[in-house]
């Protein structure tokens, strides 16, 4: 992130909802001094969908967009603004990844513009206790992937099923978490259906969608015809 953010003027965080993206900006905004505004606010999307110019000038750089694939109309904006000075990192964005978003994004802004794409968690990260980084590792600048230990053994079949099952998002591990799984994807979903399809793709035929999405999801691995 901080090679990326010292090479362009731009850098652009995308990923699913909830992997992420949201606090990794408010962590890093804690060792650097810069502006947030998220276009989840109704006030702020308005400015920025009818008035992308102005938008910028309430908001200086440096700053962090959170939710931008709700206004697409500031990617012209930004290039013109990035523009004027040769600085780097004058802008971090994040948004829901829409293939559609990014490639007008890499159109509008290129040569600007870094794409970084938050995942899950891996199985990896969310059981570290089967696996420890060296000490020459960890003195390196870029660290490899850490090792497995050789007397540490490696997860059960069990453990590697309730992962699959589980998923990667990282509300679902966190010690604090009440929700259980099923009630977590249920309403996963209908977001996605509620916000993205409907608002940002203009899908109407929403329960047959859902239908869509059950097929696919009690046929992963095989060939859906």
């Amino acid at each position: 992130v901080h090679a990326m953010h010292s090479t362009f003027k731009i850098l652009y965080i995308g990923g699913p909802r909830q992997v992420g993206k949201t606090t990794l900006l408010q962590r890093i905004r804690k060792t650097q001094e810069m502006g947030y505004v998220t276009l989840d606010d109704l006030n702020a999307r308005r400015l920025a969908q009818q008035d992308s110019q102005l938008f910028l000038d309430r908001y200086p750089a440096p700053l962090f967009i959170d939710e931008v694939q709700y206004a697409p109309e500031l990617f012209s904006a930004l290039k013109m603004k990035v523009d004027q000075s040769d600085g780097k990192g004058q802008y971090w964005l994040t948004g829901s990844q829409h293939f559609s978003m990014i490639k007008n994004l890499q159109e509008s802004l290129a040569g600007r513009v870094g794409v970084l794409v938050l995942n899950g968690l891996s199985f990896q990260e969310v059981h570290e206790k089967y696996y420890v980084g060296s000490e020459v590792n960890a003195k390196k600048k870029h660290p490899l992937p850490p090792i497995r230990l050789p007397d540490v053994p490696p997860p059960t079949i069990q453990e590697v099923f309730h992962f699959i099952l589980q998923g990667g998002f990282p509300t679902l591990w966190h010690p604090t978490n009440s929700l259980d799984r099923e009630q977590f994807y249920r309403s996963y979903i209908q977001t996605y259906i509620d916000r993205d399809l409907s608002s940002l793709f203009h899908v109407s035929k929403l329960s047959e969608f859902h239908i869509f999405l059950r097929l696919c999801s009690e046929r992963t691995g095989t060939v859906l015809n």
